[in-house]
């Protein structure tokens, strides 16, 4: 990961989509496409997941006039199941929001 989450500045996709999961606790791919202009979600998921970051998915169905939509949200785990590096994100983005 290169950039600082903290700062916002010169972030990766992966470091985008955990900093989103870790404030709002959850992302899917309309999220990601809207606010983070990334079309790689699942991808993106799958990296962090490999570098050791807890987290889940749930897929949704949604019954429209349209027909049946599918989609999946995914899920930070809570903090008690996530490795060292991102309890400490975690810390450090609750200790800057409150400042």
């Amino acid at each position: 990961m290169q950039g600082n989450l903290l700062s916002g500045m010169n972030l990766s996709q992966e470091e985008k989509v955990l900093e989103h999961l870790i404030k709002f606790g959850f992302i899917n791919t309309a999220i990601c496409k809207k606010k983070l202009g990334n079309y790689q979600l699942p991808y993106i998921i799958r990296n962090l997941i490999k570098k050791g970051i807890a987290i889940f998915k749930l897929q949704t169905v949604d019954k429209t006039e349209k027909g049946i939509r599918y989609y999946v949200n995914y899920y930070l785990a809570p903090y008690e199941k996530q490795n060292s590096f991102t309890k400490k994100l975690m810390v450090r983005y609750e200790h800057a929001k409150k400042a």
